[in-house]
C-alpha cells in the first residue's frame, strides 16, 4: 500500500516518460504478481516459466523470466535470461527433436 516510484517534474516533462515508465512497470508487476499468486498455491513445488515463445518481442520475454523469478519462480526456459540475470535455466526439449526421428 504504497507507491514504488514518483515522478515529481513539470506535467509535460513528467508525459515524456509516463507511457514508456507506465510500460515497464505494468508488464513486470503483471508476471511477479501472477508467478506470487501461483506459488502460494502450489507451496514448495518447482514452477517453471516458459513465456519466452508467447512473448511479444525478444526484450519482452527476457524481462518476463526475471519477473517470474521475482514472484518466486524456480527457473527459466529462456537461456538469455538466464545468463543476463543468473537465473537457474531449465527446460523441456523441442518438439521437433521428437518429430524428426519419426
Amino acid at each position: 500500500n504504497e507507491p514504488i516510484m514518483r515522478i515529481e517534474a513539470p506535467l509535460a516533462e513528467a508525459q515524456l516518460i509516463e507511457t514508456a515508465l507506465l510500460n515497464i512497470v505494468n508488464y513486470q508487476t503483471l508476471i511477479a504478481t501472477k508467478a506470487a499468486r501461483i506459488k502460494s498455491v502450489i507451496g514448495d513445488e518447482t514452477a517453471l516459466e516458459f513465456g519466452t515463445r508467447r512473448a511479444h518481442e525478444m526484450d519482452a520475454a527476457m524481462w518476463g523470466a526475471r519477473a517470474a523469478i521475482i514472484g518466486g519462480f524456480d527457473a527459466t526456459s529462456n537461456v538469455r535470461a538466464g545468463k543476463r540475470f543468473d537465473i537457474p535455466v531449465s527446460g523441456t526439449h523441442a518438439h521437433a527433436l521428437v518429430q524428426a526421428y519419426r
